[in-house]
């Protein structure tokens, strides 16, 4: 859908995904509700924001474009290991 101009229709769907994956999640009460609400919807959800973030790279950079996309798949994990020791700090 990327490819084909659809951005805002794939992060909407998305975004979508994601929020009524949380959700649900919150009201499981059996295990096989959690897989599919954790597994499966927020599964899509997730994948639905990622890939168009990483291949957008690909569209604004025309030198250096491989340290560019590599930088850009990077960031939600270093993103993630800087947010949870700020949480942890801010505990102690």
């Amino acid at each position: 859908m990327f490819d084909r101009g659809h951005l805002r229709l794939l992060l909407i769907v998305g975004t979508l995904f994601l929020v009524v994956g949380i959700m649900t999640t919150s009201v499981a009460k059996q295990f096989y509700s959690i897989i599919l609400s954790l597994g499966v919807c927020t599964g899509i959800g997730m994948g639905c924001l990622f890939a168009p973030s990483i291949a957008i790279v690909g569209t604004y950079f025309t030198t250096k474009r491989a340290i560019a996309s590599g930088l850009s798949a990077a960031g939600g994990g270093v993103g993630m290991l800087i947010l949870s020791k700020l949480c942890q700090l801010n505990h102690l």
